[in-house]
């Protein structure tokens, strides 16, 4: 993976150049990108396409702010379902966080609102978030609402393992880290009148939510995805009772962890929050098992996906991904998916229990996420962003992936 290692003493909430892998597996951003416009504004030109009034930022900025003798901001591609802009104000330096110009996937969030209050509620808890600076809902500033947040500095944990890391002791704390975070964000006491419910609603509303999502893409993809809507009938069949609700993340995974600078493993942020809220934390749990590779893990490519797209010319690339990519924590010295869940129950008092449903929802969730993505490819391919083009072949191997687990065959 190509890492973005930030010098030591700089704030920056850094998405990274993103493997292949990860930027598909992300939640990532959900609007087709323009490649024919400039996404660095300068401080004479102001882009058109982006989105951002770069005039109308800076004029906000003074407010806020005071004047700088300098301003820059740079739009980043490729990172979240809302859009992220590094902002330099003179000797400071920001991030701008604002929806896309298009929802391509209706039911996720882009409240970058609520994103902004549950950084606030975070704030001096024992997890490790962004500093939240301003707020705005005013569109006509900037014709969507936005705020800004300080930089962090740090390194995303995904794709290759940090060199640093890579003894026994380091691996086994990277792993703890991981999921203490996510059990500290579990045991936040929080009001909740002042904190949102997720977006997909209750357990169930969130299958039927997903199912709708990906029957809706097929009726314009027109393709048979007959292993993905199996899984949804087998997830509409098996909701269990969900635990009491806590904050959750919604898109928990090491690559949305920034690791501090440090030798020693230590979280300096968790990003992407527009997903957050109070919701049902066996779900944000089995969510994360599914970014945590093991070794003895089932191949998710079936002789049947090689017949019917070994010829893609893409075939070889996404092949290589799915087994390949963002898969370090399968060496012995990490923890396994099972001592994590141990220690996430010992350390909230929470038992994990349903473990095939919910990773499999958290799959099928991806499954028609991804079809989404292979829809707008179809519908507009000369605006549609360059990954979409692999979505042809990516949404079997998630279903596969989630029919494993059904079927008992990906293991806790």
């Amino acid at each position: 993976m190509l890492t973005h290692l930030l010098r030591p003493g700089v704030a920056a909430y850094e998405p990274p150049a993103r493997t292949l892998g990860e930027t598909i597996l992300s939640l990532a951003a959900v609007s087709p990108v323009r490649t024919d416009v400039p996404t660095s504004m300068s401080n004479t030109d102001t882009p058109s396409g982006t989105g951002v009034d770069r005039g109308a930022l800076e004029r906000y900025l003074e407010e806020q702010f005071g004047p700088a003798e300098s301003f820059e901001a740079t739009e980043q591609d490729g990172g979240s379902s809302n859009r992220t802009v590094f902002v330099a104000w003179g000797e400071r330096e920001l991030v701008l966080r604002c929806a896309p110009e298009h929802d391509r996937v209706p039911y996720l969030l882009h409240d970058v609102l609520g994103e902004y209050e549950m950084l606030t509620a975070l704030t001096g808890t024992a997890v490790p978030v962004p500093q939240p600076v301003a707020s705005c809902a005013d569109t006509s500033v900037l014709g969507v609402p936005f705020y800004l947040m300080d930089r962090v500095g740090g390194e995303i944990l995904g794709g290759e393992e940090p060199a640093r890391f890579a003894t026994p002791g380091r691996r086994q704390r990277v792993g703890e880290l991981v999921i203490d975070t996510l059990a500290s964000l579990h045991t936040v006491e929080y009001d909740s009148s002042e904190v949102r419910a997720v977006p997909e609603g209750t357990t169930a509303e969130a299958v039927e939510a997903h199912v709708r999502n990906l029957e809706d893409a097929l009726g314009t993809t027109g393709r048979d995805l007959g292993r993905a809507l199996e899984v949804g009938e087998w997830l509409r069949e098996h909701v269990p009772e969900p635990p009491a609700r806590t904050l959750v993340h919604g898109d928990y995974k090491p690559d949305n962890t920034m690791m501090a600078p440090s030798e020693i493993p230590q979280v300096a942020a968790v990003l992407d929050w527009e997903m957050a809220g109070a919701g049902n934390p066996r779900a944000d749990l089995g969510w994360l098992l599914n970014y945590w590779s093991e070794a003895a893990d089932p191949d998710p490519i079936p002789p049947e996906f090689e017949e019917r797209y070994g010829d893609h010319e893409l075939y070889g690339t996404v092949t290589e991904y799915t087994r390949e990519d963002s898969t370090f924590m399968a060496h012995p010295s990490y923890p396994s998916r099972a001592e994590l869940v141990d220690r996430y129950e010992r350390r909230t008092g929470i038992e994990y229990r349903h473990d095939r449903f919910y990773r499999a929802l958290g799959l099928f969730k991806l499954t028609a996420i991804c079809e989404r993505f292979y829809e707008a490819y179809l519908e507009t391919p000369g605006t549609a962003k360059d990954t979409y083009p692999m979505m042809e072949l990516i949404p079997p191997v998630l279903a596969e992936r989630a029919a494993l687990v059904v079927d008992g065959e990906a293991r806790l």
